[in-house]
């Protein structure tokens, strides 16, 4: 995980798609996880989103949630998480490919439609 400097940024603006273990805007950075955990939250999830400058900042495209059992670790929910970022991401990928998810001058659409709120995922 890294944070990409300005200058790519721009280069590649609009184009760079980060996946978050969170449910964004909740936790921006790191340690998502055990965030969640001590703040005693009852779901916690996974986010992908358009990148800008600001950290974990970007408009949120698709969103997953679970939820958190009495006894979970960080490393469960991280798993959790794993397995509907491997998921999430190709569904992402495959609205791209068919143009059914569109990325113009900042804003998205989504069957055609401005996305104004995450699309939520369905497993």
């Amino acid at each position: 995980m890294r944070i990409l400097g300005p200058r790519i940024i721009q280069a590649f603006e609009n184009k760079i798609l980060n996946i978050h273990p969170s449910l964004l805007p909740a936790y921006k950075g790191l340690n998502t996880h055990q965030r969640a955990l001590d703040n005693n939250e009852a779901e916690h999830g996974v986010s992908i989103h358009l990148v800008t400058a600001k950290l974990d900042d970007g408009p949120v495209i698709l969103q997953a949630s679970y939820s958190i059992a009495p006894g979970d670790t960080a490393e469960d929910l991280q798993r959790r998480g794993h397995r509907l970022e491997h998921q999430m991401y190709p569904q992402v990928l495959r609205w791209l490919s068919d143009r059914s998810l569109v990325i113009e001058g900042g804003q998205i659409f989504h069957e055609h439609a401005l996305l104004e709120k995450p699309i939520p995922f369905k497993t």
